[in-house]
């Protein structure tokens, strides 16, 4: 019997009952026995935006299901397209990767068949204008919060800390309230910053934990958000902030406050403020004072192996702190020292890390150079890099099929030419030119679908070369360097050190400090972002052995591979 999964997805833009999750189902069911198929997953995404995959658990689990089973469904069964996706880019993307494993896609409702002659190319244009809908949704929902801000309503989303959202509207919530009373005083009236109040806060209470926010403990992050709320004053604004994408990046969204207030609406909220304008302006004026950045002091200087030591205590990622400009009693300035230090003394998180320890940079920093040294001296070290360099990718044969790709749309363009010509050359006085234009016109229906399969697979082929060889440039630079990392590393800047080191190696785990050990003797393993080799053997990571204490490769088998093969294309034409 023929298998299927369905899924179904609503978001909160979406309230029309023919779209609910239920209704969903039942259609897709009936459409699945109708047409022979057995059910054998279901997935469901409850509330959640269309615009990307990111945002949506079971479509993800749905695809990793498809990858990792041997029983894997003959087709997808969706409501509509746009249940699959508003974002063309994805939408084709995700499609790509189910017929990658054999699985096609059906539109109930929009009756498109992916397995049919024509539905890819039907697919890329509903796909096209399932993400201009979504964008239409997306202005016409801003619009109608910023025309309830305007009004003094709570223009959407979670109620702040402080209040309950009841019938749409802010009502307080008193003991959330007294916690945001008592920070306005605390931050006003005492020489705390963000983290001391924070600190005092989970002293006096217990942080109720939130959809938004499900810490129970309160942070600097919280009081400093907080502080600068004008809903606490009783004020309601629109347009603080935005998400807006990231350069380069796809489907990765950052936030952007909004600096000049001229371009946010502020109304007088209809709700109770929790504190006073004069103890919110206080407040933020305290806060404006306090966020004005101290000079670097050494503005050369860089900690190289920032973020990339680990606390041996926590586990998290340790940074640079330096002791400042001290002065002895004479008025002489002592020499600035640089440390690593563990920073997971943020309570939010309800771990206080218990290490106070700090590690001389400069030690660390140079055994760490002692040891990539100690390796590229290896008399095998060149050899087996050589091998390494330009590896991982076969580019040549994704270029022949590249290639292949442009001589089948060459064919493809030249056969849609002909049949329309055939069709503007008909002669209608000719008692079978009905019957030759229907056949004409299946059978330039069935060129143009297999224009835009090659289109697609031929785009597929170019994002999977370009960001193979990005990868590859990137390493084959690290190597380069390598190759004489002795001779040039001394004459590099910090910030090139960092950049290197950054790019080379992903962590460094350490021993507890004891006593006043050399930095070499801190490092128990280094973990490296690409195949090395050291002592004869390719590896990743290294780890200083106990009884020995000399550090031992991690053995890693690295072989060139093909990311696409010519048979893998031939099955998906």
């Amino acid at each position: 019997m023929k298998k299927a999964y369905i899924y179904t997805r609503v978001s909160t833009a979406i309230q029309v009952d023919g779209y609910s999750l239920e209704a969903q189902r039942d259609r897709l069911i009936k459409e699945a026995n109708h047409r022979g198929y057995k059910v054998i997953g279901e997935y469901s995404d409850e509330g959640k935006s269309g615009k990307n995959i990111a945002g949506r658990p079971d479509f993800q689990r749905m695809l990793e299901d498809i990858r990792s089973t041997n029983n894997r469904p003959d087709y997808v069964f969706v409501f509509k397209l746009s249940r699959f996706g508003r974002n063309a880019a994805d939408t084709l993307n995700s499609l790509q990767f189910l017929e990658d494993f054999g699985v096609n896609l059906l539109c109930v409702e929009d009756g498109i068949d992916s397995g049919g002659a024509a539905g890819k190319l039907m697919i890329s244009i509903y796909a096209a204008v399932a993400e201009a809908e979504r964008e239409n949704i997306k202005v016409q929902t801003m619009a109608g919060r910023k025309q309830k801000a305007a009004k003094g309503e709570w223009n959407g989303g979670f109620a702040p800390y402080g209040y309950d959202l009841i019938d749409g509207s802010l009502v307080v919530r008193e003991d959330e309230a007294v916690v945001i009373r008592e920070m306005y005083r605390l931050y006003v009236e005492t020489d705390y910053g963000a983290n001391g109040v924070a600190a005092k806060l989970n002293e006096l209470y217990k942080k109720n934990a939130r959809k938004t926010g499900k810490l129970q403990r309160f942070s600097a992050y919280f009081v400093k958000g907080a502080i600068k709320n004008p809903i606490y004053k009783g004020v309601v604004a629109f347009g603080r902030r935005h998400t807006a994408p990231l350069e380069g990046k796809r489907n990765e969204f950052h936030v952007i406050w909004q600096t000049d207030d001229s371009q946010i609406v502020f109304s007088k909220g209809k709700h109770e403020a929790l504190v006073s304008e004069e103890l919110w302006e206080k407040a933020n004026e305290k806060m404006r004072e306090l966020s004005v950045k101290k000079e670097k002091i050494d503005k050369a200087h860089e900690y190289i192996l920032s973020g990339l030591v680990k606390c041996p205590d926590c586990g998290m990622s340790m940074y640079g702190i330096s002791n400042g400009r001290k002065k002895n009693k004479w008025g002489e300035e002592y020499q600035i020292s640089y440390s690593y230090k563990c920073r997971n003394t943020t309570r939010e998180s309800g771990h206080v890390c218990s290490s106070h320890t700090q590690y001389s940079a400069s030690k660390l920093d140079n055994a760490v150079k002692d040891i990539i040294i100690d390796m590229i001296n290896d008399e095998n070290f060149k050899a087996r890099i050589d091998e390494l360099v330009g590896s991982h990718v076969d580019e040549d044969n994704i270029n022949e099929l590249i290639e292949s790709e442009r001589r089948e749309q060459r064919r493809l363009s030249g056969v849609v030419s002909r049949i329309e010509s055939q069709l503007n050359d008909l002669d209608y006085d000719d008692p079978d030119a009905l019957r030759m234009e229907q056949s004409l016109n299946v059978r330039l229906k069935n060129a143009l679908a297999s224009q835009g399969e090659s289109m697609l697979r031929m785009q597929n082929l170019e994002d999977r070369i370009l960001k193979a060889s990005n990868e590859r440039i990137a390493r084959d630079s690290i190597y380069d360097y390598l190759e004489y990392f002795e001779e040039i590393y001394d004459q590099l800047e910090d910030k090139e050190k960092k950049m290197l080191m950054q790019a080379m190696i992903s962590s460094i785990e350490l021993y507890p400090k004891q006593g006043k050990s050399k930095g070499g003797q801190w490092i128990k393993a280094i973990h490296f972002t690409l195949p090395l080799s050291y002592h004869g053997k390719i590896t990743q990571d290294i780890q200083r052995d106990e009884d020995s204490e000399i550090f031992q490769p991690k053995e890693k088998h690295v072989e060139v591979v093909t990311l696409i093969t010519r048979d893998k294309i031939e099955t998906t034409r």
